[in-house]
């Protein structure tokens, strides 16, 4: 299940996890897939990994880190990435509706780099970093 409580044991990550065939350039950290599985939001994985690098080709400083949050709107949500807080949104959805468990997530995303050298999006909480 997943609750505040259950997001407080995440810090750092053990391992990096591939969730989806279409985005092998993305990978999940440990509580990031814990919200991925128990929140049934592999949707909003999805979300992310589908906008990750148009935006930052958009901008450099979204090619460095992405700050996600999804926000509880009535029995919708709201979707939106910055650069950084006080910033205005590079990105914003909303969904009519949603079962998500919390009324808000932050997830952030920034680049590493694999044995191969290839670019990878690791998305993660902010209690991770």
């Amino acid at each position: 299940m997943l609750t505040e409580q259950s997001l407080r044991s995440f810090y750092g990550t053990r391992a990096y996890h591939r969730w989806s065939i279409l985005f092998r350039n993305c990978v999940l950290s440990d509580g990031a897939l814990h919200v991925a599985n128990e929140g049934e939001a592999f949707w909003l994985m999805d979300l992310i990994a589908i906008n990750v690098e148009r935006l930052a080709m958009s901008n450099p400083r979204l090619n460095e880190m992405q700050f996600w949050k999804l926000e509880k709107v009535g029995k919708g949500c709201r979707v939106t990435c910055r650069i950084d807080d006080g910033f205005a949104p590079s990105y914003k959805k909303r969904i009519g509706w949603t079962d998500f468990p919390l009324d808000s997530i932050d997830i952030w995303v920034s680049p590493t780099y694999n044995e191969k050298g290839e670019k990878m999006w690791v998305f993660y909480l902010p209690s991770e970093h």
